[in-house]
Parts: structure tokens; C-alpha cells; sequence
């Protein structure tokens, strides 16, 4: 489906693409139901006339003009960009077709309305359906409950060694699985859930099963662990007492380290329905890819010098880090909404038990 975008966007785009790299590390990791705002922005800047996108559209039914509009694509450029945002491979998007190699009269619009086929799939990749998109968005487990006991679990995760207080609490069923344990306290914390991660209680591990099968091959820091498949053990099954705790690991480059215990536990009421639900927290969660706490750290302190040089303000600005950003501030609005949209996504899937 991706080569269908190169046959009609990769002429017209191949300068913008290799000349602006930085937009695209923007771009990619902006969740769909988050883009259109920005494209719509972007469609407002530019309004010059792109005929080969105006030729594309002469030939577009109804209802993929219409979803153009609603989107505020006005140009090639503009579906670039909408495509990016929606996590295609800005490289493959821009690669030629086969029969456009050396051919200087080739028309990539050409190419795209001469085949009805790729026209379909120019459909599918515009007209996408939520529930589709939804899945792939939170990467949610292959598991999300363990059939068994459920009690509700007030836990708190703190971020260890941080610059700044940054900590979440949640009420959650113990029944949920582990992998599900680490969507949600990703979503809480505002990671962009685009590294690997890991439970840690004393030697043992509890990794996702895409981690699993390498980790057993690995004896870390000179003594074995024992290690298990997070998406088969619950939170209860780890953590049974009030005062239990264990470690949450994010992105073993930066290695985030989280410490997780429970506050309470109590039964749930007769006819009561389990959920999720984000308590409160504190802190804003630092930037992926920025170098763990230390490197953090050091961002804050460059923010906070009256004279910045050129490359310090281009790293600053490269991680959104602005003079408005506050680091002790926590968007609960949104991380509630996140950990809202996970759980009605548990309700709706209730064949997703371990058997």
C-alpha cells in the first residue's frame, strides 16, 4: 500500500523530504486522531495552487474529495505530511515506482489515476476506520486480563532519580495483565510508547512476549534472571500486599526507571464494574530519546540560562522545550482521556482473557 503514495508523491516531495528531516521526527510520532488539526494548519500557510495534486483530485470520487477537505489537504505536500502523521514510512512513500525510472515525462498523477487498483487503496489509506487505527495507536497486548481473583489496586508510580516530583496514582483491577499494566502506566506518565520496557521485582523479569525470547538468551549484569511473559502474569499475582513493590523500566537506551507500589487494596463492591482510572499525579514527562534523567536534567538547566547558544536552542526547541514549558506541570485532562480510551477499548474486548 505504501509504494501506491510513491507513485504519485515522490517526484513533487523528494526535495521537501531529504531538505527536512526535522519536520518529519515531528510528524511521525503524532497519533491519528491527534493530525488533522496540524495538517489543517499547515494547509492554511500554503495556498498556492499544486497542479499535480488538483489533477490527482479531478479524478477522485466524492467521498475521498470530501475526507481531502475535512482533513485540509490542499497539496501533495499536505498528503505527504497527512500520511506521515498517520505513521507511514516517510521513505517508502517517496521511493519512484518501477516504470517512472528514468522516464523525465513520467506524471506520478498519471500513474495513480491510470490504475484503478491504487486508486482503492488511496481510499483505504484516507478513509481508514477508527476501531482499525485504535489498536495499533496504543499497541495494545495480546492479553489484557488473567481470569482469577480481582480486587481494585491503588498504585503509584514515581519516576526514580528526576530532576523534578514526577509521579502518577491510579485505581486499577488487579486482574490486569502485565503488559496491560505497562500501556497504562506509559500513558499516564505521557511516554510516547515507542521503546521496549520491563518489570523488575528482585532477579526476576517480566517482559513483553516481542522482548521475550531474546532476554532469555541474556544473563544480565553478571548473574542469571528469572524471566516471564508479562502478557500471562497479573498485577495481583506479582503484587499482593498493600506496601508491595517493583520496578517499571522504559526505553532500556535512556533507561527510565519507575518504581510502582500499592497504596491500597479493597474488594470490589456487589455489582461494582472494574475499571481504570487515573487519581491524580504530578510533573511533566520528559521528552523521549533526550538521555534518561541525567540528560533531562541537563535540558532544564540550558532552559534556564539567559544566554543560550545557537546549538543549545536548537536542542531545546528539538525536544519542544520552550520558554512556556514548565516541568512541574501535569496535563491530567489528557492522560485521564488516554487511560479512559484504553478501558472502554477492555470493555468492548472481553475475549481477551488468558485461557
Amino acid at each position: 500500500m505504501l509504494s501506491v503514495v510513491g507513485h504519485f508523491l515522490w517526484r513533487p516531495l523528494n526535495l521537501f523530504v531529504f531538505d527536512r528531516v526535522g519536520i518529519l521526527k515531528f510528524f511521525v510520532p503524532l497519533r491519528p486522531n491527534n493530525h488533522s488539526p496540524t495538517i489543517e494548519k499547515m494547509a492554511k500557510k500554503k495556498k498556492n495552487t499544486d497542479p499535480v495534486f488538483e489533477r490527482l483530485k479531478q479524478e477522485m470520487p466524492e467521498d475521498l474529495k470530501k475526507k481531502l477537505e475535512e482533513e485540509g489537504i490542499n497539496s501533495m505536500e499536505d498528503m505527504f505530511l497527512y500520511f506521515v502523521a498517520m505513521g507511514y514510512d516517510p521513505v517508502k512513500i517517496t521511493t519512484p515506482p518501477e516504470d517512472g525510472k528514468g522516464n523525465e515525462d513520467f506524471n506520478p498523477a498519471d500513474y495513480a489515476i491510470d490504475k484503478g487498483s491504487e486508486m482503492d487503496e488511496i481510499r483505504n489509506m484516507l478513509l481508514e476506520e477508527d476501531d482499525e487505527e485504535f489498536e495499533d495507536v496504543y499497541k495494545m497486548p495480546d492479553v489484557l486480563l488473567i481470569e482469577g481473583e480481582c480486587k481494585e489496586y491503588h498504585i503509584r508510580v514515581k519516576l526514580n532519580n528526576a530532576p523534578v516530583k514526577i509521579w502518577r496514582e491510579l485505581l486499577v483491577p488487579s486482574n490486569v495483565s502485565l503488559e496491560l499494566l505497562a500501556l497504562l502506566l506509559i500513558e499516564a506518565m505521557g511516554w510516547n510508547n515507542s521503546h521496549l520496557h520491563q518489570f523488575r521485582k528482585g532477579d526476576v523479569l517480566f517482559k513483553s512476549t516481542e522482548d521475550l525470547q531474546a532476554s532469555r538468551d541474556f544473563i544480565g549484569f553478571g548473574m542469571p534472571r528469572m524471566i516471564h511473559d508479562a502478557n500471562q502474569i497479573s498485577l495481583g499475582n506479582v503484587l499482593k500486599e498493600k506496601g508491595d513493590r517493583m520496578k517499571f523500566e522504559y526505553d532500556f537506551g535512556d533507561s527510565w526507571e519507575h518504581e510502582v507500589w500499592v497504596k491500597g487494596i479493597r474488594e470490589y463492591e456487589k455489582d461494582e464494574e472494574p475499571e481504570a482510572v487515573l487519581v491524580k499525579g504530578a510533573g511533566a514527562c520528559p521528552p523521549d530519546d533526550c538521555g534518561g534523567v541525567w540528560g533531562y536534567e541537563e535540558l532544564l538547566n540550558i532552559r534556564q540560562k539567559k544566554r543560550k547558544k545557537k546549538e543549545e536552542k536548537e536542542m531545546l526547541e528539538w525536544f519542544g522545550i520552550d520558554h512556556y514549558f514548565d516541568p512541574c506541570f501535569f496535563g491530567q485532562e489528557l492522560a485521564e482521556e488516554a487511560i479512559e480510551d484504553i478501558w472502554r477499548f477492555v470493555k468492548d474486548e472481553p475475549w481477551k482473557y488468558n485461557q
